[in-house]
């Protein structure tokens, strides 16, 4: 199974795929750029295991998953915003790397390589085939409990959630998202039901509700993901 499959890449190659305050990036450009972090992470040894992806809803997301299942590795999706969580990702991971903004400071755990998104392109090659029973990404959580929690995703389960979310809002094609990708509700929901149809996801964080009303009733906006305060 090519674990590219379930983000609709082979859809609207030369349209906008993600759009955001600054910039609009197609989906054959976030896929040339994967490719070169896919490379960049074999060229440093990093060609099997998990790879830590720690960034804010960004085309920097978006290159450094598609660049870890390219080079070969499992993204585990983590929040940029809470460093205590890394050293229990990398323990229950044992992943060897982590994505992280440029710029970024703060230490890592020994053993753990820090790796940013750029701006290079390569040529996309097949991602290797993986079964649909292997996990396709991590999610890492605390959830309620207080205690790290890792939960794996496979192509198989994806696809089933992507199916019925698709059709519980009418295959929408341009999302606003207000959460955070790293977390399982915004990841499904605002980045890879729209990724997987083809359609268009809208980084519209500080958007407010007036302005997400005059975006939809202008025909701009189809569905709009976010946390109950982002309306009030």
């Amino acid at each position: 199974m090519d674990p590219l499959a379930v983000f609709g890449l082979d859809q609207n190659r030369d349209t906008p795929a993600l759009i955001t305050p600054s910039a609009s990036f197609s989906r054959r450009t976030l896929l040339r750029r994967a490719a070169a972090m896919g490379d960049r992470l074999r060229e440093a040894g990093i060609r099997q295991g998990n790879v830590v992806l720690s960034l804010d809803n960004s085309d920097g997301f978006v290159v450094g998953l598609l660049g870890c299942l390219l080079g070969g590795t499992t993204p585990v999706l983590l929040d940029p915003l809470v460093k205590r969580e890394l050293t229990s990702a990398v323990d229950l991971t044992g992943a060897r790397a982590i994505i992280r903004r440029a710029g970024a400071s703060s230490p890592l755990p020994d053993g753990v390589r820090g790796f940013a998104v750029d701006a290079g392109e390569a040529e996309p090659v097949a991602a290797a085939e993986i079964p649909e029973s292997a996990p396709l990404v991590y999610l890492f959580t605390s959830g309620s409990t207080g205690k790290p929690t890792l939960v794996p995703k496979t192509f198989s389960q994806l696809e089933v959630e992507i199916r019925f979310l698709t059709g519980l809002f009418h295959a929408p094609a341009r999302v606003a998202t207000l959460v955070p990708w790293c977390h399982i509700f915004g990841f499904i929901v605002s980045f890879l039901v729209p990724m997987h149809n083809g359609g268009v996801c809208d980084l519209a964080a500080g958007i407010s509700p007036k302005r997400l009303l005059e975006r939809a009733s202008a025909g701009l906006l189809d569905l709009a993901v976010a946390v109950p305060a982002v309306y009030r």
